[in-house]
């Protein structure tokens, strides 16, 4: 890492990748961050990253990361406060520190500094924010806290499958899924890309195992959905809702995640397959029907955005996993406000790019 310098004082809008300390400086996805400030780049605007801790409010100044391209380099530099700041701060559990808290609160105190995705969403809250929408409440699988055995027992004598996720858990981590059997139930959750299934005759002894795996965290369970299949395999559909340089949102992407064999997540990270939507739809449903499918998905992601922003905040973007169930009717599992990268080209291209374009017109800078 080179030597501190002197502030630039370029008047050109400035984007800074927030995050907070960690080895080697900063922490999260270099790739990605990599990725941004060379999109930056070309659209003319320079972005840098950003640590909560390197953010001098007294003199409006701070310690930013760029990157040489040339010299595939880091390069430490004294810098204005960015005016818009885009929040990539890896984990909750840095967004929950004391300091971390304070200096959010900071930014989205100012009047000339931007920041979008001020927070993670987790799984509880954010089925309680669906809730309160009347049109997306109804594409809402029966969701609720597992505070005790009891609640247990209820779902799964009303459904034949049940899912057990934890309340902040992401990319698939820590899912068990519970299927009733004729000889008792089926507990099945993932370690590494190793599967393990477990079945009991007992509730008593089902509840023992499962109050064992998910130690202290905070649990949901979740109605299980009988997912149209491709290839005898469930799959859900990923959407990438993004604001673009207009600050209106759009949909950059849709996706489609195919669960790996005798997987219970569509997660990539837990042996899923990136396909494409059109394709399982087509497996499933005429060219028409899919079509209109397609469709109805990016409406629903669209008012899903909308509305989410509207509970919790300025946004810039989101990701949701929306399944079909046999008879088409859509259903709504999940919704980050830290998207990881779609690995689809095209997709990538344009979740770059409507970044810096949000970024811009957030700044006042549109740029045509």
């Amino acid at each position: 890492m080179k030597r501190l310098k002197k502030a630039d004082n370029a008047s050109s809008p400035k984007i800074g990748i927030l995050t907070v300390r960690g080895k080697s400086g900063f922490r999260g996805d270099r790739k990605n961050y990599i990725d941004l400030i060379r999109t930056g780049k070309k659209m003319g605007v320079l972005v840098y990253v950003v640590t909560c801790e390197d953010i001098d409010f007294e003199i409006q100044a701070v310690t930013g990361y760029l990157y040489d391209v040339k010299r595939k380099q880091w390069l430490k530099k004294m810098m204005p406060i960015p005016d818009v700041f885009y929040n990539r701060i890896p984990y909750r559990h840095f967004e929950q520190r004391s300091d971390v808290k304070k200096v959010l609160h900071s930014i989205a105190s100012s009047p000339h500094i931007h920041m979008f995705n001020q927070r993670f969403f987790d799984k509880w809250g954010l089925y309680q924010m669906m809730q309160q929408h009347p049109d997306l409440s109804r594409i809402l699988p029966e969701t609720r806290l597992l505070t005790s055995k009891h609640v247990l027992y209820q779902m799964i004598k009303t459904y034949p499958t049940v899912y057990l996720k934890p309340v902040e858990g992401k990319a698939g981590k820590g899912i068990l899924r519970i299927t009733g059997r004729s000889d008792g139930y089926q507990a099945s959750r993932q370690q590494n890309q190793r599967m393990i299934h477990r079945t009991f005759k007992q509730l008593d002894a089902l509840w023992r195992y499962i109050h064992s795996h998910i130690s202290n965290q905070t649990y949901l369970i979740q109605q299980g959905i009988d997912l149209v299949k491709y290839r005898n395999a469930p799959f859900d559909i990923r959407v990438l809702a993004q604001k673009n340089g207009k600050g209106s949102w759009e949909i950059s992407g849709i996706g489609a995640r195919v669960a790996g064999q005798d997987r219970i997540t569509t997660h990539v990270p837990r042996g899923g397959k990136i396909a494409s939507p059109g394709v399982v739809l087509r497996d499933n449903f005429s060219k028409d029907r899919t079509a209109s499918l397609l469709a109805k998905i990016s409406n629903r992601a669209l008012k899903i955005a909308e509305h989410l922003e509207h509970s919790t905040g300025l946004m810039g973007e989101t990701s949701m996993d929306i399944g079909i169930d046999r008879k088409g009717n859509l259903w709504f599992f999940e919704a980050n406000a830290k998207p990881m990268k779609f690995d689809e080209p095209h997709i990538r291209k344009k979740s770059l790019q409507n970044i810096i374009a949000y970024c811009l017109f957030l700044s006042g800078s549109q740029r045509s």
